[in-house]
C-alpha cells in the first residue's frame, strides 16, 4: 500500500513538472509572437519632406537615378554650376568634387557637412594625335595646354601634384563650358583633356580618335600613399542639425541605391562609418603636405564632417 501511495506521488511530481515545462514554452512563444508582430508592424522609415540633390556629368548620377521619388535630383551642365545652386539653396544636398567641398566650406561660412566620398579615382588624362605613350609620364604635360570642365578642382590638383612630384611643373588649362566642349577640343590633332569618369570612358568608346595619354588614378597609386577620393556628397549643415533623421533615411536610401547598381566601378558610399572621414583627411593631408600652395586650403576641422554617431 505504501508503494502504491509512494508511486502516487511521483505521478503526480512528473505530471507538475511536465505541465509547468509546457506553460513556459507556450510563455516564450507567445512573447516571440508578440516580438515578431512588433517587428512587422514598425513603419518604414521615410522623409519628412522632400529633398533636393544637385550633381553634374559625373559618378554618383547612376546612383541618384535609383532613389525614391521623394528625392527631386537636379542635373547641371558644369560643376560650378552644382555648387552655386548649393549657395543659392537651390539643393539641400550635393554631389561635388572633394576639393570643391572645401571651396563650398569656405564660401558657406561652414554650412557645410560632408556625408561621404561617393567616388575613388575616375581621372583619365586624353589625346588626338599620334603618339608612344609607353614611357610617358606626368612631367610629361608640363608645357602643354590641357583642356577641361574640372579646373580649381580635384583632378586639377592630383594632376599638378603629381608633374611636381615627377620633376615637372604644372601645365595650362583651358577651362571649358562643358564636357561636350571638351569632346569638340579633341577632334583637332595634338589636343589634350582632363576628363572625369563616366565621361571619359565615353569618349573613349564612342569610336573617334581619342586615346588615353595616361591614368591619373594609376600614377597616383604609385606615387601617393593615400586613395583617391574624387567626389563626396555634402549637405547643409543646417539640414543636418534640423532634420537628423532624413539625413540617416538619405543615407539608407543611397545605401540600397548603389547596391542595385551593377557596374559599381570607383563607386563607394560610407555613410554610416568613419571610413570615409578617415579617407579623407588622408588625401588632404597629402595634398597639404606635398604642396601647400597648389592645394590652396588649411587641412580642414572636424565639423566638416558628418558624425555617424549623432
Amino acid at each position: 500500500m505504501k508503494a502504491y501511495k509512494r508511486q502516487r506521488r511521483v505521478t503526480w511530481f512528473l505530471l507538475v513538472i511536465l505541465m509547468t515545462w509546457l506553460l513556459v514554452g507556450c510563455g516564450e512563444k507567445s512573447e516571440e509572437v508578440k516580438k515578431e508582430d512588433k517587428k512587422e508592424t514598425k513603419a518604414p522609415m521615410t522623409l519628412s519632406e522632400d529633398l533636393s540633390i544637385g550633381i553634374g556629368n559625373t559618378l554618383g548620377k547612376e546612383v541618384l537615378d535609383q532613389l525614391p521619388s521623394d528625392y527631386n535630383v537636379k542635373d547641371y551642365p558644369h560643376p560650378k554650376e552644382v555648387k552655386q545652386a548649393f549657395l543659392n539653396g537651390e539643393v539641400d544636398l550635393a554631389v561635388v568634387s572633394s576639393i570643391g567641398a572645401l571651396e563650398l566650406y569656405q564660401q558657406s561660412k561652414g554650412n557645410l557637412v560632408i556625408i561621404s566620398p561617393v567616388s575613388l579615382g575616375g581621372i583619365e588624362l586624353l589625346y588626338y594625335g599620334d603618339l608612344n605613350t609607353e614611357d610617358i609620364s606626368p612631367a610629361y604635360v608640363s608645357p602643354l595646354g590641357i583642356h577641361t570642365v574640372e579646373q580649381q578642382d580635384t583632378a586639377k590638383v592630383v594632376l599638378d601634384m603629381l608633374t611636381l612630384n615627377d620633376g615637372g611643373s604644372p601645365p595650362f588649362y583651358q577651362e571649358e563650358e562643358s564636357y561636350e566642349d571638351v569632346k569638340n577640343s579633341l577632334s583637332y590633332y595634338g589636343t589634350y583633356a582632363l576628363v572625369m569618369e563616366p565621361y571619359g570612358s565615353h569618349l573613349l568608346e564612342s569610336g573617334d580618335s581619342t586615346e588615353q595619354l595616361f591614368s591619373v588614378d594609376d600614377w597616383w597609386s604609385q606615387k601617393m600613399d593615400t586613395l583617391l577620393p574624387t567626389n563626396v556628397m555634402v549637405a547643409k549643415k543646417s539640414l543636418v542639425e534640423n532634420r537628423p533623421q532624413d539625413i540617416k533615411v538619405f543615407i539608407g536610401d543611397y545605401e540600397e541605391a548603389l547596391t542595385s547598381i551593377e557596374n559599381k566601378d570607383h563607386l563607394v558610399f560610407y555613410g554610416q562609418s568613419n571610413r570615409g572621414k578617415a579617407i579623407l583627411k588622408d588625401f588632404y593631408q597629402k595634398l597639404y603636405d606635398e604642396n601647400e600652395e597648389i592645394f590652396g586650403y588649411a587641412i580642414p576641422d572636424e565639423a566638416i564632417y558628418y558624425n555617424v554617431h549623432q
